[in-house]
């Protein structure tokens, strides 16, 4: 409701739209954590309902667009440097292997490879039949 309400008082500036799309879900989490319940989750509900909120209401072409690639750009920025933090802590993470294995009671840390291929594959199979199920 709250994005509906700025839309109306921005008369469908593109890039005005696309600054409010990106600071709601900063907005939620900032109002969560001041009442002390998750941040994290009030940030992915005022996205889910943003979401379905734009479905709903009249957009401009122009804004549709623009936003999209916004939220691309966003998107790829943002997994990059999730991989750039993961491939930073690899070595770091390899070389305490040994003492994690030996940690979990496990003889070798070639049985934590097999560990994680196992469970790799078993979420791939829930997840095929799943989809394979919902249609």
């Amino acid at each position: 409701k709250c994005n509906n309400f700025l839309v109306r008082r921005t008369r469908e500036e593109p890039a005005i739209q696309i600054l409010i799309s990106l600071l709601i879900p900063f907005a939620a989490y900032l109002l969560a954590e001041a009442f002390h319940v998750s941040g994290i989750l009030a940030a992915v509900a005022a996205g889910i309902a943003m979401h379905y909120e734009q479905l709903s209401g009249p957009r401009l072409p122009a804004t549709r667009m623009k936003s999209s690639a916004v939220w691309s750009m966003l998107q790829t920025t943002l997994n990059g440097m999730i991989f750039l933090m993961l491939g930073e802590q690899l070595p770091r993470m390899l070389r305490t292997l040994p003492a994690v294995a030996s940690q979990a009671g496990v003889s070798s840390p070639w049985y934590l490879l097999l560990y994680a291929v196992a469970i790799t594959l078993a979420l791939g199979l829930m997840r095929f039949a799943w989809v394979w199920l919902s249609m």
